[in-house]
């Protein structure tokens, strides 16, 4: 059992190892979290994901709403 054990938490050290190396490359936050939305990848998600909260916390709150609205302006376009 201890064998399965470490192999298990060899995989999940080296995904969280993997998330942190999204390069920043100051795309837009609204790029980003579209990029969120087609991602496929776990690793890849958990790492846009943080990239946009990191974003999102450096923003004035006029900024913060215009993300907002233009977000479900783009999901309310593609639901059409």
């Amino acid at each position: 059992m201890n064998f399965f054990a470490d192999i298990l938490s060899s995989l999940f050290d080296r995904k969280l190892g993997l998330a942190n190396r999204v390069e920043d490359d100051n795309k837009p936050i609204d790029d980003l979290c579209q990029a969120l939305l087609s991602s496929r990848g776990d690793v890849s998600g958990m790492s846009l994901a943080q990239l946009i909260l990191d974003r999102y916390a450096d923003l004035d709150d006029d900024n913060k709403l215009a993300s907002f609205l233009c977000l479900g302006k783009d999901i309310i376009l593609k639901m059409q």
